[in-house]
């Protein structure tokens, strides 16, 4: 192989590791996001878990409360 043959199988090679480069760099923008959307429903699932937890308690706390004054 000469070096101008050896020089085309590197440009090759490169434009292939470039655009390598730059899908996983978008595949990384992407679950970056999908990770910040994920993290967001969680702390709204986990308020509105708190949330129901503390009704349960009120209404246990006052269905006992009732059951002492009988």
């Amino acid at each position: 192989m000469n070096w101008q043959e050896e020089l085309e199988t590197l440009e090759k090679r490169l434009r292939l590791v470039l655009l390598e480069t730059t899908r996983l760099r978008q595949e990384n923008q992407s679950l970056r996001t999908k990770m910040g959307e994920m993290a967001s429903e969680r702390a709204v699932l986990l308020h509105s878990r708190d949330e129901v937890r503390s009704r349960v308690e009120s209404m246990i706390h006052r269905l006992k409360t009732l059951e002492i004054e009988r």
